[in-house]
C-alpha cells in the first residue's frame, strides 16, 4: 500500500492512477484531509511508501521533519514542496539529515512522482535505513504531545548516562567526545533492532549538548494504547542490558576497532527509567508529558541503585569463591648488567633462566580463574560483562563502584602470599593505604621478610603520620614500602617526599616510547637525580621494547619490569624455569636488601 498526505485531491488522484500502472498489485489509499487519528496509517505493515505535501500537517516544521526522518528509516518517502531547493538550507539547530530514503521534488508531474516512488521502492528492497549519530533528531515536545493526543496515552523511556561528565573532567574533551560518539552509535544501532525498541518508535536527543535520550513508544497495533503491566519495565531492562553489553564489548576491542577512549577501563554508569500515563482533560497535555519525564528520571536513579547493589553482590561472591583469585608473578630484574643478547636468549628459550643472575624479585599480579566461578554467579550478575572482560583493572573498578575495594584488596593480599615462599628475591604486593594501616590484622602471622608493599596510586593518603608509623614498624621485620605508578593518580612528588619509600615504580606512561621522546628523557633524568640523595631504588615498569630498556638503563634507573623480559606466570612455571640446571644459589642479586 502507498499512502499520500495532500490537500490536492486531483493531483494525487492522478498519481494513484500512474502508480496503478506501475504497481498493479498494490492497494492505494488517498487521505485528503488531515486529522490527528490518520497518522496511524504510517505504521501499518502493508504501507510500502509515503508521499507527503510539505506544510500539510499543522505542526512546526522541525517536528514535521523529525516525523519524516523516522518514517524514512522504514520505507521510502517523497516530499512535494514548492521550495524544495531551499529545504536543505533551512537554519534551525538540527540541520535536516540527508537521508537517502527521502526525496524532495517540486513541479513534478503525477507520472514523475509515481516513477520516483517506484525507483525508491526498488532500491529500498525492504532494507531498514539506519541513522548515523548526527541524524538522531533532537527532542521536540510536539512528538509526545502528538502521540498523547492521538492515542490518549504515552509511554516513554529515558536513557540517562550518569558518568559522562566525569570523563570530561578527568580525561578531557577529546575522550569525552569519543565516548559521546560511541554511545550515540550504540543507540542508533539499537533503533529497530530485535529485542530493543521498534523502528517506528521515536528516539531523540534531549538537547544539542545533552547526553540524555528519550524514547517515545508508538502504541502496539496488537494491543491497547496502554502497554500491559510490566511490559515497559521489561523493555527498559532489555535496553539497559543491550547498552551495557555494547559498552563493555567496546572496552575489549583494540586498535582502530575500538571507539571508546583508552583511558576507560570500565563502562560508564548509564541509568534507564520509564513511565506511562494517560490523558486527563483536567490537566494540560504539556504538564502530563513533563510529569512522565520527571518520573522516568526518578525511576532511572532507582534502577541504577539496584544494578549497583547486584554488582556489589557479584563482587562479594567472587571475593568469597575459593580459588577464584589466583596470583601470577612477574619478574623484576637489575638493569645494571642487562644486555640485549640476554633478552634475546631468554625469548628464544621461553624461560627467564638466562636472566636469573639479574633477578631482583617478583610482583604479585592477580588473575581471575574463570573456571572456579560458579555458573550461577555469572548468570545472575547484571553486569553485562563477558567473562573475557574481567581483567584485573576491570575487577578493581567494579569493586570501587560497589564499595568493596578494601575487601577485594584483602583477598588479593591473601592470594599473593599463598604458597609463594619458594620464590627467590623480593616479593612485591599491591595494597591500598587503608589496608596497610591494619596489615597485621588482615594477615595475622602470614608476613615474612623480603616483602615489599606497593601502595596503590588509586587511593589518596589521608594520614601520612600513620603511614610513617606503619612503615617504621614493618622495617623492623625487613618489609619494605614502594610508591606504585609514580606519575599517575595520587602518586606525586609530595607523596614521595613524605613517605620516603624504599622503591619508586615509574608509571608505564613515563617510559612508553621514551627512546623517541626527548621530554620524557629529560623528566626521567631529573627524577633519577632527585632520588640519588635517598636510599630508594627506581623501577621502570611496563617496558616492552629493548630501545626503552636501553634508555632507562643509560639514565641510571636501577630495576626493570615488563613484557620485554617476563610475562606474568604461575609460581610453578617460574620455579621450573629457574631450576633448569638445579642451581638457584645466584638467583637473588645484591639489590634485594632493601632497607
Amino acid at each position: 500500500m502507498i499512502i499520500t498526505f495532500s490537500s490536492d485531491k486531483k493531483f494525487f488522484k492522478a498519481v494513484q492512477q500512474e502508480a496503478g500502472h506501475i504497481f498493479p498489485d498494490l492497494e492505494h489509499k488517498n487521505i485528503s484531509h488531515y486529522t490527528t487519528d490518520k497518522l496511524k496509517y504510517l505504521y501499518e505493515d502493508s504501507v510500502q511508501g509515503i508521499i507527503f505535501e510539505k506544510g500539510f500537517f499543522p505542526i512546526p516544521f522541525q517536528a514535521w521533519y523529525d516525523l519524516l526522518s523516522l518514517a524514512s528509516r522504514r520505507i521510502p518517502v517523497i516530499v512535494l514542496s514548492k521550495d524544495a531547493p531551499q529545504v536543505h538550507n533551512l537554519n534551525f539547530h538540527l540541520h535536516p539529515p540527508q537521508l537517502t530514503n527521502i526525496r524532495w521534488i517540486n513541479n513534478a508531474s503525477p507520472q514523475q512522482v509515481a516513477k520516483l516512488l517506484y525507483t525508491l521502492l526498488e532500491s529500498n528492497n525492504t532494507q531498514v535505513i539506519k541513522t548515523s549519530i548526527n541524524k538522531i533528531p533532537q527532542y521536540d515536545p510536539h512528538i509526545p504531545l502528538q502521540i498523547l493526543s492521538t492515542h490518549g496515552a504515552l509511554s516513554l523511556i529515558v536513557v540517562h548516562p550518569l558518568g559522562f561528565q566525569n570523563i570530561a573532567k578527568e580525561y578531557g574533551t577529546d575522550a569525552y567526545s569519543r565516548l559521546q560518539s560511541c554511545f550515540q552509535d550504540i543507540l542508533a544501532d539499537m533503533w529497530g533492532s530485535p529485542g530493543c525498541f521498534r523502528k517506528s518508535d521515536f528516539l531523540c536527543k534531549r538537547s544539542e549538548f545533552s547526553n540524555d535520550y528519550f524514547i517515545f513508544f508508538q502504541p502496539s497495533r496488537a494491543a491497547n494504547a496502554i502497554p500491559a503491566p510490566g511490559m515497559i519495565e521489561r523493555a527498559t531492562n532489555r535496553i539497559t542490558t543491550r547498552i551495557q553489553t555494547a559498552l563493555w564489548h567496546e572496552l575489549t576491542l583494540i586498535g582502530q576497532e575500538k571507539r571508546l577512549p583508552d583511558c576507560l577501563t570500565s563502562s560508564p554508569s548509564v541509568a534507564v527509567g520509564y513511565s506511562t500515563g494517560i490523558i486527563n482533560p483536567c490537566v494540560e497535555k504539556e504538564e502530563i508529558v513533563d510529569q512522565l519525564l520527571n518520573k522516568s528520571y526518578t525511576i532511572a536513579k532507582i534502577q541504577h541503585k539496584r544494578i549497583l547493589e547486584r554488582q556489589r553482590e557479584f563482587m562479594q561472591s567472587l571475593i568469597k569463591t575459593q580459588g577464584a583469585l589466583k596470583a601470577h608473578y612477574q619478574a623484576i630484574f637489575s638493569l645494571t648488567n642487562l644486555t640485549k643478547e640476554m633478552v634475546i636468549e631468554s625469548h628464544e628459550s621461553g624461560s627467564i633462566f638466562p636472566l636469573k643472575d639479574l633477578l631482583f624479585g617478583f610482583e604479585s599480579l592477580i588473575r581471575l580463574q574463570r573456571d572456579c566461578v560458579p555458573e550461577a554467579v555469572m548468570k545472575v550478575a547484571p553486569l553485562f560483562v563477558g567473562q573475557q572482560s574481567l581483567r584485573p583493572d576491570v575487577l578493581f573498578n567494579l569493586a570501587h563502584e560497589s564499595e568493596v575495594s578494601l575487601e577485594l584488596d584483602q583477598a588479593c593480599l591473601a592470594a599473593a602470599l599463598e604458597n609463594c615462599r619458594e620464590l627467590p628475591g623480593r616479593l612485591m604486593i599491591n595494597i591500598l593505604p587503608r589496608n596497610l594501616y591494619q596489615i597485621e590484622k588482615i594477615l595475622p602471622g602470614k608476613l615474612f621478610d623480603n616483602i615489599v608493599f606497593e601502595m596503590s596510586e588509586s587511593e589518596e593518603i589521608a594520614n601520612f603520620e600513620l603511614i610513617l608509623k606503619v612503615k617504621n614498624k614493618l622495617k623492623d621485620q625487613r618489609i619494605g614500602i614502594a610508591a606504585d605508578d609514580f606519575g599517575r593518580g595520587f602518586t606525586g612528588i609530595e607523596r614521595i617526599l613524605k613517605i620516603q619509600p624504599d622503591l619508586i615504580k615509574l608509571d608505564r606512561s613515563l617510559v612508553q616510547n621514551i627512546h623517541i621522546d626527548a621530554s620524557k628523557q629529560a623528566f626521567l633524568s631529573g627524577i633519577v637525580n632527585a632520588v640519588e640523595n635517598t636510599d630508594a631504588l627506581i623501577i621502570a615498569e611496563g617496558i616492552e621494547l629493548w630501545e626503552e630498556a636501553e634508555v632507562v638503563q643509560r639514565l641510571g634507573v636501577h630495576l626493570v619490569q615488563g613484557f620485554l623480559l617476563h610475562r606474568p606466570s604461575t609460581k610453578e612455571k617460574i620455579m621450573a624455569d629457574l631450576n633448569e640446571n638445579k642451581d638457584v644459589d645466584s638467583v637473588t642479586s645484591n639489590l634485594n636488601s632493601v632497607a
